[in-house]
């Protein structure tokens, strides 16, 4: 089965980009996104759900800069400052194979907690 990575399927339907991304958007204009992916290693023991014995990897959607930057939040968690550092705007982060066919997994938040 062919899966379609991140970014195709935010470009493919406004109705998921324009309530995350649209107020960073100008108006008429189709956003610019890039994948920023990351291998990570889950540990053995772990209760995150993931396929066995395949490369595993962070997938960050995020939109291209347009020059505009954010205030640090000063009570950031490490994860944040990274993406505060490295990244324009919010971002959409799932997990998953690292290659194409890309399979997709939703990463909750309880999942920094787990650390991965």
């Amino acid at each position: 089965m062919q899966y379609p990575s991140l970014k195709n399927i935010f470009q493919a339907k406004e109705s998921l980009w324009k309530p995350i991304f649209g107020q960073y958007v100008a108006p008429g204009k189709q956003p610019l996104f890039s994948i920023f992916r990351k291998k990570i290693t889950i540990k053995d023991n772990s209760k995150i759900d993931h396929p066995e014995e395949e490369e595993i990897g962070l997938h960050i959607l995020f939109l291209k800069c347009d020059g505009n930057r954010f205030q640090r939040n000063a009570f950031a968690n490490q994860l944040e400052v990274y993406c505060s550092t490295y990244f324009y705007g919010p971002l959409v982060i799932v997990y998953g194979q690292n290659s194409p066919p890309y399979k997709l997994y939703s990463f909750k938040t309880n999942y920094l907690v787990d650390r991965i």
